[in-house]
């Protein structure tokens, strides 16, 4: 049990750090393109139902102004949580697959 669970957090750090460095890159390098829309485009979605699930004074207590600004933070919020997300599964996937191909 204590090996899947250093597994998943080894993991979900390794995705952590690969969802900040490409979105990083993304708005770096590649700024205002559909690359940026589409890495943009779920965290969107997932901040929209933040905007349901935190209190209104946690938002305007970290964005005095809300409203737009509360948003685009939510948005990136919820970028983070999903690319997150979706790199932590691969990689688990990935270290599945490699260690049953060895055993």
């Amino acid at each position: 049990m204590r090996k899947k669970t250093l597994l998943f957090v080894h993991s979900s750090i390794r995705g952590l750090i690969v969802a900040v460095a490409l979105g990083a890159s993304f708005f770096f390098l590649l700024p205002r393109t559909w690359i940026t829309e589409a890495y943009l485009k779920p965290g969107m979605l997932i901040g929209s139902g933040l905007s349901f699930l935190l209190p209104s004074q946690l938002v305007y207590t970290i964005v005095p102004d809300g409203g737009g600004p509360a948003l685009v933070l939510l948005a990136l919020i919820g970028t983070l949580i999903f690319w997150t997300s979706v790199f932590t599964a691969a990689q688990l996937i990935w270290h599945k697959v490699s260690h049953s191909q060895r055993n």
